[in-house]
């Protein structure tokens, strides 16, 4: 069976990473599997060379099933004649929707009774397409424990869970920071407003006034003129290959992510398997990743709430305190146990075998 994988715009993310993921379990499970975009908008090197197209209907013939990972690419494959196209959740994308106007009714242009009426039709509007998609059933998968429980209980939608994966083998060499300033790594883009950087900002600056820390960036896009001109950054990067967040997860005392919302989180699963402290925002996905696994797991993280920079400072301090560390960086071991490459492998074959 050929099977292609499509996006419109080919960027560097947390689901990008998992695609790449699944090019290397197919490739060495002897599939013919091919990369397909409109636009590459990243340097990250994939298994598999991209290969550009203008229409997704230039599919055709080359492939028997298609993977779309976003509802638009999604739509795009059933028009363009494609016969058995999935879906991909990888995150709930009525959240960004709620985000979006959320962040659109802060304006001045939008503040008067008709302004907020038209941003109210237009997200019912927009939600009704969305909330069609997901009904529409067809061939779902989701490695997202927000997803799966939405396709389950509100949409009915049977789907395939295909769990996304942690290399522990890239961390088994990883020793803790030895040095006498401990580090915190934040990872995003700084301004996707759902990830909620500025936040970390507000905090580290507090924070940074009572003790040393070493603040760690890493942006899948680029590093922003308004995060070098904050003052409190101490070491800059930008679209990192795995060995190179390797070696910033190993050189990381603490993780932190300040999410309003995710469909996964990888940062946070890669933060435990390394031997982290994880400081996360309070939201369902962050509080999800046990699910997988087979025997009760005890706290593996510090919660804050997302809209409160207090909470956020009062728990990095608990972490660069080390209070209570010990035992959840055990239960993140044994957390990101649950996410190894062979029971990926293991869900992402099986998935495909329901499709020949």
């Amino acid at each position: 069976m050929k099977v292609g994988y499509y996006l419109s715009d080919l960027t560097l993310t947390g689901g990008t990473k998992v695609i790449n993921q699944h090019l290397r379990i197919l490739d060495a499970s002897d599939y013919d599997v091919s990369f397909f975009a409109k636009r590459i908008l990243t340097e990250y090197k994939f298994k598999k060379n991209c290969v550009l197209i203008e229409d997704p209907a230039e599919m055709i013939g080359q492939v028997d099933v298609v993977i779309a990972t976003r509802l638009s690419d999604f739509k795009e494959c059933l028009k363009s004649g494609l016969g058995r196209v999935v879906m991909f959740y990888q995150r709930y994308e009525l959240d960004d929707l709620q985000s979006y106007y959320s962040e659109k009714g802060k304006l001045d242009k939008y503040s008067s009774f008709l302004g907020r009426l038209f941003l109210k039709v237009k997200f019912a509007l927009q939600k009704f397409n969305i909330e069609r998609t997901y009904r529409s059933g067809g061939f779902s998968w989701t490695p997202c424990h927000t997803v799966a429980h939405k396709l389950d209980n509100k949409f009915h939608v049977n789907y395939e869970f295909i769990r996304n994966t942690v290399n522990l083998s890239l961390f088994d060499c990883a020793t803790p920071n030895s040095g006498a300033v401990p580090s915190v790594l934040s990872i995003g883009d700084y301004r996707l407003g759902r990830k909620n950087i500025v936040r970390i900002f507000e905090a580290v600056r507090i924070i940074k006034q009572k003790m040393d820390i070493n603040f760690i960036r890493v942006s899948p896009s680029q590093i922003y003129e308004e995060e070098i001109e904050s003052g409190i950054v101490d070491e800059y990067y930008s679209q990192l290959d795995d060995d190179g967040m390797n070696k910033i997860y190993d050189k990381s005392d603490i993780v932190v992510a300040a999410s309003l919302s995710e469909g996964f989180g990888m940062p946070a699963l890669e933060g435990m398997a390394a031997g982290c402290v994880c400081v996360l925002s309070d939201i369902p996905a962050h509080n999800m990743f046990h699910e997988l696994c087979e025997e009760q797991i005890g706290p593996y993280a510090l919660y804050f709430d997302p809209e409160s920079t207090v909470t956020l400072v009062e728990n990095l301090q608990k972490a660069l305190n080390h209070n209570g560390c010990k035992e959840l960086l055990e239960n993140g071991k044994k957390v990101a146990q649950s996410y190894v490459p062979e029971l990926q492998k293991k869900d992402l074959l099986a998935a495909l075998d329901k499709l020949k």
